[in-house]
């Protein structure tokens, strides 16, 4: 039967897309991690993925499972948040919650939390379900202990701690001739379709920092809530779109999409974990917890 651990091994497979580093990132040896995939092809009469290939390309048939382990593993982690938040019912414990600025960061994110949970027995951690998208000097401010954004906003109160560095860059498909560009100029999308999550073009990097300081438009804008969609839409060369370069990285490996920096000297963004100053104390225990995990996600995902 299919298990949790096929699904990690999938998804840990793609990012690191070879077996040897695969079996690093999950503490076992090659052997072990090459027996376990080999006798799951044999329970399901499919091979997973092709042997030899450099880097790592899946089957039709692993592809079908990659997509479901995406969708399913970040709800299980999520859930085991909720679980162990509970169980501890004799005990009267404070409610701390995080909120997401991003809809990109579960894969990073939700291991943090959990791993912040467990060292946190008086806390009940949960995650706010729906992200926070924009904080303005006049919005009310939603019921978070620390958020996660790659934005300073108004509200002076706010401390803010650095997680991590990444660069947005341009996802296209093999195909887009942009690809054979050293990098993305502004006037380049005035004929593209762009996907983004769903933000006003105000909150969005690609319009703020490259596309108005250029007075460019792209010709249509398309807005999709789940990152895994946007990525298959754009290897099916139905847009681009500006997206985290880890992100980005394991379908590049496959060789099914192509990314260019935006603007000759790119976009760098830092992530960072903001809170108030009665926030502190758990803020001190979170935010190294949160670096590491992103700084592993990031180099296990980096194409370099």
């Amino acid at each position: 039967m299919l298990e949790l651990k096929h699904l990690k091994t999938l998804v840990t497979l793609e990012q690191s897309h070879c077996l040897n580093k695969a079996a690093e990132l999950l503490f076992t040896t090659q052997s072990a991690l090459s027996h376990q995939l080999k006798t799951l092809e044999h329970r399901l009469n499919h091979k997973l993925f092709i042997r030899r290939s450099s880097p790592l390309v899946f089957t039709p048939q692993g592809k079908v499972l990659l997509a479901l382990a995406k969708e399913v593993l970040p709800k299980v982690e999520q859930a085991e948040i909720q679980l162990s938040a509970r169980k501890a019912t004799k005990v009267q414990r404070m409610p701390f919650n995080f909120a997401m600025q991003c809809h990109s960061g579960f894969q990073w994110l939700l291991p943090a939390i959990k791993t912040f949970s467990g060292q946190q027995p008086a806390l009940e951690v949960d995650l706010i379900e729906k992200s926070v998208f924009s904080l303005g000097p006049d919005s009310d401010l939603p019921d978070f202990n620390i958020l996660l954004t790659d934005k300073k906003s108004n509200h002076q109160e706010f401390i803010y701690q650095d997680i991590g560095t990444f660069e947005l860059v341009l996802a296209l498909s093999k195909e887009d001739p942009l690809a054979d560009k050293a990098y993305i100029q502004a006037d380049d999308l005035t004929d593209k379709t762009l996907i983004t999550y769903p933000l006003s073009p105000e909150q969005q990097d690609i319009f703020n920092l490259f596309l108005q300081p250029a007075s460019c438009q792209p010709a249509r804008l398309r807005q999709v809530e789940n990152s895994d969609v946007i990525l298959q839409m754009v290897a099916a060369g139905l847009g681009v779109s500006a997206i985290p370069d880890w992100l980005v990285a394991p379908q590049i490996r496959q060789g099914k999409l192509k990314s260019k920096s935006i603007g000759q000297h790119g976009i760098s963004r830092k992530l960072y974990a903001a809170y108030r100053p009665d926030q502190a104390k758990w803020a001190e225990h979170f935010v190294p917890i949160a670096r590491r995990q992103f700084s592993e996600f990031s180099s296990a995902s980096s194409l370099h």
